[in-house]
């Protein structure tokens, strides 16, 4: 029985949304071929991208060859938002034990509809175990759970719009670092992305919490990459800038002095080693683990 994370990206989808209806917000859902009634799991929707959607969550479960069979099932509907029902755009058989044998290289397949899905199957070395984390009293609980919240602020305006009124719509993105073995290329895989907030140079982003194995496979010192964009309706995001951190970072660094903690923040960086400079702060106002069952 292997331990397995799942994630999915893909590119040029058909549109499904229908005429004037916009552009189609795609999501998949994941299920053994052998028995289609088994569901593995599924993403969030993404909205108006089918350039290249990349999904945040992983389907992580444990998988047996014999037992399940070769093949995952991975469907792509259209998120209609309680609108109408939800349309399926595409789907596509998998062979789970090939995308394993490509590792960080991905398994790409051509969908019927043109585009294409690539599937990662990462191994889990073992289950992941659980952290220990130190509470103000006496006890000690395990968690598998980090709850964030998280603000930028100064953050470098990149949309002047007309006539230099425009404010740049920041969100962000986490991702995890895999080494590939065989060209030694890093992959960062997206586990956290933040809504976008318009016209806003010090947006504060929703409170959440992400499971552990997802965020950062269990172990807090993984290198992570938090990325800063400026929103485009077309997909087209602008880059801001990015820190390189680890989970005991986050945890090391949460503000003290109220949401605008100047001194702990973490600077968000663009540009080489010669020509760096801060493009904003990331100021952590929680980071603590906690035990979900």
């Amino acid at each position: 029985m292997k331990r397995i994370q799942i994630h999915l990206e893909a590119s040029n989808l058909k549109n499904k949304a229908g005429l004037f209806k916009g552009i189609s917000d795609p999501y998949c859902i994941v299920r053994l071929a052998s028995s289609l009634s088994s569901e593995l799991g599924r993403t969030q929707s993404i909205k108006n991208e089918i350039k290249h959607p990349e999904w945040v969550e992983s389907i992580i479960f444990s998988y047996d060859e014999q037992s399940m069979g070769t093949y995952l099932k991975v469907e792509i509907w259209d998120d209609n938002r309680g609108k109408s029902n939800d349309v399926k755009m595409v789907e596509t058989l998998m062979n789970i034990s090939k995308a394993i044998q490509a590792g960080e290289q991905g398994l790409t397949q051509e969908l019927d509809d043109g585009g294409l899905l690539k599937m990662y199957v990462i191994v889990m070395k073992e289950q992941v175990p659980s952290i220990s984390n130190r509470t103000t009293t006496t006890t000690s609980t395990t968690a598998n759970q980090i709850v964030l919240h998280l603000r930028a602020i100064d953050v470098k305006n990149v949309e002047k719009g007309y006539f230099g009124l425009g404010k740049s719509d920041p969100f962000i993105e986490i991702r995890k670092k895999y080494n590939s073995p065989d060209t030694g290329i890093p992959r960062w895989k997206v586990v956290y992305r933040s809504e976008w907030i318009s016209n806003h140079l010090n947006p504060m982003f929703e409170k959440t919490c992400i499971d552990l194995e997802h965020f950062c496979d269990g172990d807090i010192h993984k290198d992570l990459k938090v990325m800063l964009y400026d929103h485009e309706p077309d997909g087209h995001h602008k880059f801001i800038g990015e820190m390189e951190i680890t989970t005991d970072i986050l945890l090391k660094n949460v503000a003290r002095a109220g949401n605008a903690d100047r001194d702990r923040a973490l600077e968000f960086i663009k540009g080489d080693e010669r020509r760096k400079r801060v493009v904003g702060l990331l100021v952590i106002v929680e980071a603590s683990l906690t035990s979900v069952n």
